[in-house]
């Protein structure tokens, strides 16, 4: 999810729309380019940046706050022996 944030971020920084970057994403899905997951995991990723933009949020403070949560869900499921 990260990875996808920056390179929506990236996208973003250079002029590009969250209309457009929807349409970059949907065009390849529905050509069977990308799998369904990446669809979706791109749409998520799409609405965190519109959502934390609207709050205020820089790209830093989200993708940082991304990573933490990234890590607590790591240490939980190994914790709880799910991995």
């Amino acid at each position: 999810m990260i990875k996808v944030m920056e390179y929506l971020y990236d996208w973003l920084e250079c002029g590009k729309s969250f209309e457009e970057l929807k349409i970059m994403i949907d065009v390849p899905a529905a050509a069977g380019r990308i799998p369904k997951d990446l669809h979706d995991v791109c749409h998520e990723a799409l609405e965190i940046i519109r959502s934390a933009r609207e709050q205020g949020a820089d790209r830093k403070e989200v993708i940082t706050y991304v990573r933490k949560e990234a890590k607590a869900l790591c240490e939980i499921t190994e914790r709880d022996g799910w991995r």
